[in-house]
C-alpha cells in the first residue's frame, strides 16, 4: 500500500515538475522569432517594414532561403501592421504576438495561409479574404448599375445596401468575438462610433445636435490605447478627420484640442514627435485665417521648451525668429501702434479716426501685385464707408517721390500714409514681408481679419457685422 502511494505521489511531483520547468522554459523565452514562408516566391531577398501614421518605414531587410525568412532578436517588436515589400510580393501581417509562424502562397495570398501561434494573424486573414469578397460584389454590382435601365437599378442598389450591411454585421462579429485581440483594436476605428437614435428627442434639429455631440465627445473612446495604434494603416486618418471635422476652427479651441492629444503620447517619444510635427505641419500650412495663433501655441509649449530634445539651438532659434513676425498680429489681438507721417510729413495720430472698422492696406508703389489690387479697393471704398470702415494706405518704402507718384496716379482719395524715415516697427508687428496686405480692425481696435483679399474686405465686414448682430439679439 505504502508503494503504491509512493508510486502514485511520486508520478505526481515528476508531472508538476515537468509542467513547472516546461512553465519556467515559456516565461524565460524573450525577445521575438517569426518564421514566414512564402511558396513560389521569385525574390532572394525582402524588406520588412511597418505602418507609423501615414507612413511606411522599413524595419529590416531579410534573405529568403528556400522559400523561407525569418525574423528574430531578444527584444520584442512593438505591436502593429507590418508589412513584407519586395520587387515580386508585397504581404501585409500583424505582429503582436512574437513567437509565431506563417506559410504563404505568394500567388495566393491570404486565401491559402496557415498560420501557427497568431491568433490576430488567424483574424487578419478571415478579415481579408472576407474583405476582398464583399469588395468584388460590389465592384461587380457598381459595373453592372452603369448599363441598366432606371428600375432595375433600384434591385441593385438594395443589393449594394445588403452587402454593405452584411460586411458591417462581419466586422461586429469580429469585434465583440474577439475583444482582446490586438487586429479588433483597430477594426474598431475601421468600423467607428455607433451613435445613439436619441428617439426620446422629438425635436430634429434638437437630435441632430445631440447626435453630434455624442459624436465628438465619444470620439475617441474606441482607442483604448492611442500609442499601441501608431503602427497601423487606420490610426492616422481617423485622427486627422476629428481635426478637420470636429474641432471649431478657431485656435483657442484648435490650442486645447492638441495638447489633449500629445498628453496620451506623454510615454511615447516616437508617437509624440509624429503627432506634434503633424499638426504643426497642418495648421502652420493652413488656409484658415487665425490658425497661426496654433503655431504660436505650439512654439511656445513644446518646441521652445526642453519638452522637445529632437531639434538643436539654431532650429529654435528660427523658429523664435518667426515667432517675431506672427505674435503680435494674431485675430483679436490689440493692433500694434503705428505713428505715421502723412504726404506733407506732418504726423498723423489714428487714435483720432471714429470710424467702425479700420482698413491698413500695406502696399509699395513699385509692386506689381499692388499696382492690380489697389484699383480693386478703390471701387470697393464708397461701399466700405457705408459700413462704417477707413481705408489707411500704409507705404512700405522710404521714397516719397514714388509714393506720392503712386498716389496721384491711382487718384487715391483715402487716408495715405507712410514711414519715409524708417521710424517704425510695422514691417515686423504686421508682418509686412510681401505686399500688398491687409489688415480690418474693429472698433476695439483688436484685429479681426488680416492676409485677406481686398476682393473680399467688404464682404467680411457685412458678414462680421451680421455675427455681431445675432450674437448680441
Amino acid at each position: 500500500m505504502i508503494g503504491k502511494y509512493f508510486k502514485t505521489y511520486g508520478g505526481m511531483l515528476l508531472l508538476s515538475w515537468a509542467l513547472y520547468s516546461c512553465a519556467q522554459k515559456i516565461e524565460q523565452r524573450v525577445g521575438h522569432e517569426i518564421t514566414i514562408e512564402v511558396i513560389g516566391i521569385k525574390d532572394s531577398s525582402t524588406i520588412v517594414g511597418y505602418h507609423f501614421g501615414n507612413q511606411r518605414l522599413i524595419l529590416d531587410s531579410c534573405k529568403i532561403v528556400n522559400d523561407k525568412l525569418q525574423l528574430k532578436g531578444d527584444y520584442a517588436l512593438e505591436k502593429g501592421v507590418y508589412f513584407l515589400y519586395s520587387p515580386n510580393f508585397y504581404f501585409e501581417f500583424i505582429i503582436s504576438d512574437q513567437f509565431f509562424e506563417m506559410k504563404i502562397n505568394s500567388e495566393l495570398g491570404y486565401k491559402d495561409i496557415e498560420i501557427s501561434g497568431s491568433e490576430d494573424n488567424e483574424l487578419f486573414a478571415q478579415f481579408q479574404n472576407k474583405m476582398a469578397e464583399v469588395q468584388k460584389q460590389q465592384s461587380d454590382l457598381s459595373q453592372r448599375l452603369t448599363t441598366v435601365t432606371s428600375s432595375d437599378s433600384v434591385s441593385i442598389i438594395k443589393d449594394l445596401e445588403r452587402i454593405g450591411l452584411s460586411a458591417k454585421k462581419f466586422r461586429q462579429s469580429l469585434i465583440s468575438d474577439n475583444p482582446d485581440l490586438f487586429f479588433t483594436s483597430f477594426l474598431k476605428i475601421v468600423e467607428g462610433i455607433t451613435i445613439p437614435e436619441f428617439e426620446e428627442i422629438e425635436d430634429l434639429q434638437a437630435r441632430k445636435t445631440a447626435a453630434f455631440k455624442y459624436y465628438k465627445d465619444h470620439y475617441f473612446d474606441i482607442l483604448e490605447d492611442a500609442p499601441s495604434l501608431m503602427r497601423t494603416p487606420v490610426f492616422h486618418g481617423y485622427v486627422m478627420k476629428y481635426f478637420d471635422d470636429l474641432v471649431i476652427r478657431q485656435a483657442d479651441s484648435v490650442n486645447i484640442q492638441i495638447k489633449d492629444w500629445l498628453d496620451k503620447f506623454e510615454d511615447h517619444p516616437q508617437g509624440f514627435r509624429y503627432w506634434l510635427m503633424t499638426l504643426y505641419t497642418k495648421y502652420q500650412e493652413s488656409k484658415i485665417m487665425g490658425m497661426d495663433g496654433v503655431t504660436v501655441f505650439l512654439s511656445d509649449e513644446y518646441f521652445l521648451t526642453d519638452k522637445v530634445d529632437f531639434m538643436d539651438e539654431d532650429q529654435k532659434l528660427e523658429i523664435a525668429e518667426e515667432l517675431k513676425f506672427i505674435r503680435p498680429n494674431l485675430i483679436g489681438k490689440t493692433a500694434p501702434r503705428m505713428n505715421l507721417l502723412d504726404t506733407a510729413m506732418q504726423p498723423f495720430s489714428l487714435d483720432q479716426l471714429n470710424e467702425k472698422y479700420l482698413i491698413y492696406f500695406f502696399y509699395d508703389p513699385e509692386c506689381g501685385h499692388c499696382k492690380k489690387k489697389t484699383p480693386i479697393l478703390k471701387e470697393a471704398y464708397p461701399d466700405l464707408k457705408q459700413v462704417g470702415a477707413e481705408v489707411i494706405a500704409i507705404c512700405t518704402i522710404t521714397d516719397t517721390d514714388k509714393w506720392k507718384k503712386f498716389i496721384k496716379e491711382q487718384k487715391l482719395d483715402w487716408l495715405n500714409l507712410g514711414d519715409p524715415y524708417y521710424q517704425n516697427n510695422f514691417r515686423i508687428e504686421y508682418n509686412v514681408r510681401t505686399t500688398p496686405q491687409l489688415y480690418v480692425l474693429n472698433q476695439e481696435r483688436k484685429i479681426i481679419a488680416k492676409k485677406i483679399d481686398v476682393e473680399q474686405v467688404l464682404e467680411f465686414i457685412e458678414n462680421y457685422e451680421l455675427l455681431s448682430q445675432n450674437v448680441t439679439q
